[in-house]
């Protein structure tokens, strides 16, 4: 079986004149070495994100302002009440509850805190009695 070898000028600018051309024009060695060389550019162009991605912020400066100033009045009016405010409970108070929500300016208004234990909080006033929790206003209207 005989193969003809096809001698040429390398287009990857080898020194000797004529080689034997691999493939598109290129001696074996030029050849590997620009399709290393292509493939590297590729994976960095793939690797480039096509759009800037952008990072949203859980709370605006606004925001983190507000909660910076309610963890403070948070923490001096736990200290202060130390039971919970529940009706028929006396257990130790460890969480707030906004009476009216958290939303804006609520957020460190004291007239709508109120102290409640960890059993409270959660089950009778967010979860099982919510009626009742309406009725004795632990829970108002915005």
């Amino acid at each position: 079986m005989r193969i003809n070898v096809k001698f040429k000028q390398c287009k990857g600018g080898c020194s000797e004149k004529e080689k034997a051309i691999y493939a598109r024009g290129y001696c074996i060695k030029c050849y590997w070495k620009n399709n290393r060389e292509s493939n590297n550019i590729r994976r960095k162009q793939a690797e480039k994100p096509t759009s800037k991605t952008y990072k949203i912020p859980k709370a605006t400066p606004k925001r983190l302002n507000q909660l910076a100033l309610y963890r403070k009045k948070r923490d001096v009016y736990l200290r202060e009440h130390l039971l919970c405010e529940v009706h028929d409970c006396n257990n130790n108070s460890n969480q707030l509850h906004h009476k009216k929500g958290r939303s804006g300016e609520l957020v460190h208004n004291e007239k709508y805190f109120m102290a409640c234990c960890s059993v409270c909080h959660p089950k009778r006033i967010h979860e099982t009695e919510v009626e009742w929790a309406k009725e004795n206003e632990y829970v108002l209207l915005r």
